[in-house]
């Protein structure tokens, strides 16, 4: 009898633990945007990038021209920067907007929006759309 008394407590204690994460966002704040991220002949697809550490981020933000470049010291301890730079492209009038910044119970989720010009007149020049943000620390996953 007191094992079944047991049993019964076990599962009901188990049965009770829910898993109830619920989905943060995170406030992302803007540190570059632009047009001009710089590539190469083999830069054909756009790029995801999860920034951790001041080495990293001192490697990529001299691609970053100075008047894109809204923040330059990023203290790691604190903050993760994320960037998503979209694929070369003919023409101006193309643009990325990292939308929203959602933590979940496994991993990070970022909803990007890349747009197209509307027709109107635009620069007739290679062009590299790109945003970074900065996020607090973030030490799970991230899926794009």
């Amino acid at each position: 009898m007191q094992y079944i008394i047991s049993t019964l407590l076990i599962l009901t204690t188990l049965l009770s633990c829910s898993d109830n994460f619920d989905n943060v966002s995170l406030e992302a704040t803007t540190v570059a945007k632009g047009n001009n991220f710089p590539f190469a002949e083999s830069d054909e697809l756009g790029e995801y990038i999860v920034i951790a550490n001041t080495i990293h981020w001192n490697n990529i933000k001299t691609q970053i021209q100075s008047n894109e470049l809204l923040e330059d010291n990023i203290d790691f301890n604190t903050y993760t920067v994320i960037a998503v730079i979209d694929q070369v492209q003919n023409s101006g009038g193309y643009d990325v907007e990292v939308l929203s910044v959602v933590e979940q119970e496994d991993e990070v989720v970022v909803e990007t929006a890349f747009t197209q010009p509307n027709g109107g007149g635009v620069t007739l020049a290679l062009t590299r759309p790109y945003h970074f943000i900065k996020v607090n620390k973030i030490d799970k996953p991230v899926e794009f």
